[in-house]
């Protein structure tokens, strides 16, 4: 009967493990399918990241020209000229001054505005260009904006004060009274 117990227990156990494998190898002939479908997949979405044409376009990019150095003997006020990796010369013109002349030599035009002191004020200047801006920290009518050319003329106007009055429309000028006023300075001073 011990045998017999044996035998039974034997066959039950290796009937359980069959029965057991069955689904796995089914669950992995799935899994199996589902990767392929998945790298299937990804292979719609790959980009070019590792394309061989990224590369050689790097390479043609390393043969086109850039700029090494800028010849400054050859500005003038809207012009710079740089010295290229292939030996040439390219000239950049620019829409707007961006340098100015000082002592003989073209500068370059810096309006950063750094924080300076004159006559016991702070002011806002203008780092380096043809006209020099001196600006009030706190604009009032006894802090007045300067303007410097390079040729040492100057003008500076302040801020006038409403003195308590709200804001109007100012009556139109008359200009023929105000030209014939300059027409009359100007011949009077000649």
């Amino acid at each position: 009967m011990r045998q017999l117990w044996k035998a039974a227990i034997g066959v039950i156990a290796m009937t359980a493990i069959v029965v057991q494998t069955i689904p796995l190898a089914g669950a992995a002939k799935a899994l199996q399918d589902e990767l392929a479908i998945s790298e299937e997949r990804q292979g719609d979405y790959q980009t070019d990241l590792f394309d061989e044409s990224i590369f050689e376009e790097a390479e043609e990019a390393q043969l086109l020209p850039y700029p090494i150095a800028e010849i400054t003997e050859e500005r003038d006020t809207y012009t710079k000229v740089f010295r290229m990796s292939d030996g040439s010369y390219t000239a950049a013109v620019y829409p707007q001054p961006v340098h100015f002349e000082q002592e003989g030599e073209m500068k370059e035009i810096d309006n950063t505005l750094e924080l300076v002191t004159k006559d016991g004020r702070s002011w806002y200047k203008n780092q380096q260009s043809s006209v020099q801006f001196l600006l009030p920290i706190q604009m009032s009518a006894f802090a007045p904006i300067q303007v410097e050319a390079a040729d040492g003329s100057e003008i500076s106007f302040v801020m006038r004060t409403g003195q308590g009055k709200r804001a109007a429309v100012a009556d139109k000028p008359d200009i023929d009274s105000q030209t014939a006023k300059l027409r009359e300075f100007i011949e009077a001073d000649t």
